[in-house]
């Protein structure tokens, strides 16, 4: 009897194990299955189970800027004349330095980068940038009045280096780089009303002349480089999406090298009565090539030193003027959204 009891015994106890070895080998096989289809549910929505926090691979932001004057330099002189004598002298005159930049306005593009890493990269920007418009050489005298406004349009691209800080939410980041206009142009659009024959639209003053020209001049510059810089910070909605601001500085002169008169009227009349036939301007007056030095050979019409007009200046070919500077620096605002891959 107690053999059979301890027979029985031992049966009960290496079925009980038994089964308490297979149910702990289902629960394990179930949880490596309920894990396996963890792995696989991140990976369909482009997450990296094992290293999606190491912040490498592509991005692209889409950006707006703002951007105000910085850097301001002299962009011309103005004259206001009240009282001008019988001689040609000027009396009750005020002469004003304008000084400001042609980089206040409005860009808007995306830029495409690359993290090396979660906190080093580089980016290359392509945006679309326009200007404000602003007055310039203004001169207004009894009877006279010349007043032009202007404005640029120009395709840029900028090549930064990326530095980022850590953080799970928000994240502050640097760029630096260089600034590099792909095209574009200045628009010069001029008024001038002229009722005592400053222009020197004819000969000789005639009283009751009344002379209008409305005029309007693409101007294109040189390639050049400048520079790009930024800092700012990004808010991290996920690990794929980002909005992002940054206080950018752009540093940018353009030297000129061409300009054309693509409109051009001119108006007149004496004593209220139309003028006919007046003098179609030139190639040299609608056109000018811009050279870093003048001298006798160069095809100018007024000597910029004595102020006389050139015998041998050549009106069937674009006329020679010394090359300017555009000042194009300018602070301000960038917002976004970065898309990570």
């Amino acid at each position: 009897m107690k053999k059979s009891l301890l027979l029985l015994a031992l049966c009960v106890f290496f079925f009980s194990t038994d089964a308490f070895s297979q149910t702990r080998t289902k629960a394990k096989a179930k949880e490596e299955v309920k894990e396996s289809q963890q792995i696989a549910a991140d990976h369909e929505r482009g997450q990296d189970h094992h290293d999606h926090k190491d912040g490498k691979g592509f991005y692209i932001a889409p950006k707006i800027g703002f951007f105000m004057p910085a850097l301001n330099e002299v962009m011309s002189t103005n004259y206001d004349v009240t009282t001008i004598s019988e001689t040609g002298e000027w009396s009750d005159f005020t002469a004003t330095n304008d000084y400001t930049t042609l980089g206040a306005g409005l860009s808007a593009g995306a830029a495409f980068g690359y993290m090396f890493n979660s906190n080093f990269g580089i980016e290359l920007g392509l945006h679309y940038f326009r200007t404000r418009e602003v007055e310039r050489d203004v001169v207004k005298l009894p009877g006279f009045s010349d007043v032009s406004n202007v404005y640029s349009k120009q395709y840029r691209s900028t090549i930064t280096f990326v530095a980022r800080g850590n953080g799970d939410v928000i994240t502050p980041h640097v760029r630096f780089g260089i600034l590099a206009p792909l095209g574009g142009e200045v628009v010069l659009e001029r008024k001038v009303h002229d009722e005592i024959n400053r222009a020197g639209l004819l000969p000789i003053p005639i009283n009751g002349l009344v002379a209008d020209i409305d005029a309007t001049a693409i101007t294109n510059g040189r390639p050049t480089i400048g520079f790009n810089g930024a800092v700012g910070l990004s808010a991290n909605l996920s690990d794929r999406i980002a909005i992002y601001g940054e206080v950018a500085l752009e540093s940018l002169t353009v030297t000129t090298d061409k300009t054309e008169i693509t409109d051009f009227a001119l108006s007149a009349s004496i004593l209220g009565n139309p003028v006919q036939d007046l003098p179609a301007p030139g190639v040299g007056t609608l056109n000018i090539e811009y050279v870093d030095e003048l001298n006798e050979s160069s095809n100018w019409d007024t000597n910029p030193l004595t102020g006389e007009s050139n015998p041998n200046f050549d009106d069937s070919k674009p006329a020679n003027e010394l090359a300017i500077k555009g000042n194009y620096n300018a602070v301000g605002l960038n917002v976004g959204v970065r898309i990570n891959f």
